[in-house]
């Protein structure tokens, strides 16, 4: 008995899904290894060692090559990006997907991300125990989109420009080793302390608040 149309659709699905992963693996994959093995020289070695410092290293290094490639293309034309360039380069950055080749490790005694192209990369394959439940790349999508918030539009490709442009290091410098939520790789900082993660547990507590609020004022209006 031959298979249904709908089983048979089902498998060409199932088969063409196992053929992306393929293909992911034998392009993507020599790709992120070629960065492993030759990292960017314009990421700075880190100051403290620790998960927050290096995924800012990593934000840095992934706005600082896009910001660059984009820019190429127009900045002999006397041209610059637009707004909405920028913002879909933001977002394109802060994804999950962006950030799916992630690891907790611990090397040399200190927690660290093993992502590319960042030196750890070549430890992964060695999970800290203290990672296991966490997703991380869910984890540096927020973080990403957290530090972006602080140069809305047009500003951050402004600073970059003044800034990364003419040296990456003095981006890096900016975006990691500045001000306030800027400084993540200024100061020891526990593996467990995220601000994006904080600031919408709060908007959410606020939120429940408002409506619990909201529904005693309406409860009593109606008394």
């Amino acid at each position: 008995m031959e298979p249904s149309t709908g089983v048979k659709r089902v498998l060409i699905c199932l088969a063409g899904l196992a053929l992306l992963k393929i293909s992911e693996y034998f392009i993507l994959g020599p790709k992120l290894e070629e960065a492993a093995g030759a990292p960017n020289f314009y990421i700075k070695n880190p100051r403290v060692n620790h998960p927050r410092c290096d995924a800012c290293r990593v934000i840095a290094s992934r706005l600082d090559d896009t910001f660059r490639e984009a820019d190429s293309k127009i900045e002999h034309l006397g041209q610059e990006l637009s707004e909405q360039e920028v913002v879909d380069i933001v977002n394109n950055i802060c994804t999950e997907y962006s950030f799916r080749y992630i690891e907790l490790i611990e090397w040399e005694g200190y927690l660290r991300l093993a992502v590319p192209p960042l030196e750890t990369w070549e430890q992964r394959g060695r999970p800290a125990l203290s990672g296991e439940g966490i997703h991380w790349p869910e984890r540096m999508a927020k973080h990403c989109h957290h530090m972006a918030d602080k140069m809305k539009g047009i500003e951050i490709y402004d600073l970059w420009l003044r800034t990364g442009h003419s040296d990456p290091a003095e981006w890096f410098e900016f975006l990691c080793e500045g001000e306030g939520v800027f400084g993540d790789c200024l100061v020891d900082i526990g593996p467990d302390s995220w601000p994006a993660e904080v600031c919408m547990e709060k908007e959410t507590q606020e939120q429940k608040n408002g409506g619990t609020v909201k529904a005693f004022l309406s409860q009593q209006s109606k008394l």
